[in-house]
């Protein structure tokens, strides 16, 4: 059972851990150094996972040389239990497997934390996982002593809304696959339809992303069947056709953490300056955009937000969305891409248009 409730819990956590953080934990800003060392010692222990430097000064909100020092005073506590790896000009840390299983203890709070991840997650999973999820956490749940709160813990508190939303159920046995291939580290066959004509490519699937309510799978292109580490791609789970797991096993680098930049697509980064009308100021300002953004307030009531971007076509499609409330100041190949579009659907709603 430990191992059902191991396995679908990393799943949901990897897919929705930015989603959820706010709610699963506090903030470590305030926290002690000797807290701090005791939180890094129990994620090393019980994640069963490999953390970067970079990773590990961000989650616990201070600089790598302080994590350093806690994992050296880590190391001589603890002598031959952690070990070091680089990959991708980075270091990673991890516990080596005890011989034992670790004791644990879940209360109530953590455990409807992970329900609530679970309810978040319902908007994407196919349904084979959901119930998978839903039956780890009910087992899960067993180890509450207070039975009357075994019953809060799966009570709704996530209704999920969405739009354009992907039905995933009929692609749960490629999703299982992939799963199976990241683990175990496989390299596969895949059929991707895009375009008109399906293409045949090999990869070595590393992670799962969400995305706008959408799954994806990264991973490494392989040559002609050879576990040799190529170019990285990314796959969008509904248009992956077929799945099959090849007999050869690869031993690729860990991708390198996404950018926080504006846009999925990954493409060369520019700056990007829009000045947005006051009526839409509130929910442009809420919200966290890209990584080094700034906004800066004009009396008029209006404010523009200067942010680093990645994706010219998502940019594009986001200032669209806004209308006449935002106006590009710049790139100036962006403010001339809007400028089109917006002739372009001028002409289209125009009377003299014919269709």
């Amino acid at each position: 059972m430990f191992e059902k409730f191991e396995r679908y819990t990393y799943i949901l956590f990897t897919l929705f851990q930015n989603i959820t953080y706010s709610y699963m934990s506090t903030s470590h800003s305030d926290d002690t150094p000797a807290i701090k060392a005791v939180k890094l010692y129990n994620l090393l222990l019980y994640s069963g996972r490999e953390h970067s430097l970079s990773q590990l000064a961000k989650k616990f909100n201070c600089a790598k040389s302080t994590v350093s020092r806690h994992i050296e005073a880590l190391e001589c506590a603890f002598p031959n239990t952690i070990t070091r790896k680089k990959a991708n000009g980075q270091i990673f840390f991890c516990f080596k497997p005890p011989k034992s299983v670790p004791s644990t203890s879940l209360d109530s709070e953590e455990l409807r934390a992970l329900a609530l991840c679970k309810q978040i997650g319902d908007a994407v999973l196919p349904q084979t996982i959901k119930d998978k999820v839903e039956n780890a956490v009910l087992q899960a749940a067993t180890l509450i002593r207070n039975y009357d709160e075994r019953g809060e813990i799966n009570a709704p508190l996530n209704i999920p809304r969405f739009k354009g939303r992907i039905d995933y159920t009929p692609h749960s046995e490629t999703i299982q696959k992939i799963i199976q291939a990241i683990d175990k580290k496989i390299v596969c066959e895949v059929l991707y339809e895009s375009g008109n004509t399906p293409k045949v490519f090999h990869a070595g699937f590393m992670r799962l992303v969400s995305f706008h309510d959408a799954l994806y799978a990264e991973g490494y292109l392989t040559h002609d069947r050879a576990p040799e580490q190529g170019c990285s791609i990314t796959f969008a789970m509904h248009r992956i056709a077929k799945v099959v797991l090849l007999h050869l096993d690869h031993n690729f680098e860990k991708m390198p953490e996404p950018s926080e930049y504006f846009g999925f697509m990954e493409e060369e980064p520019f700056n990007v300056k829009i000045r947005f009308s006051p009526s839409v100021i509130r929910y442009v300002l809420e919200r966290e955009w890209s990584t080094e953004q700034k906004a800066t307030r004009h009396r008029d009531g209006s404010a523009t937000l200067t942010f680093m971007a990645q994706s010219r076509f998502e940019v594009l499609s986001w200032v669209l969305s806004f209308g006449d409330k935002a106006k590009v100041l710049t790139p100036k190949f962006l403010k001339e891409a809007v400028a089109r579009e917006a002739c372009s659907m001028a002409a289209m709603y125009s009377e003299k248009q014919k269709y």
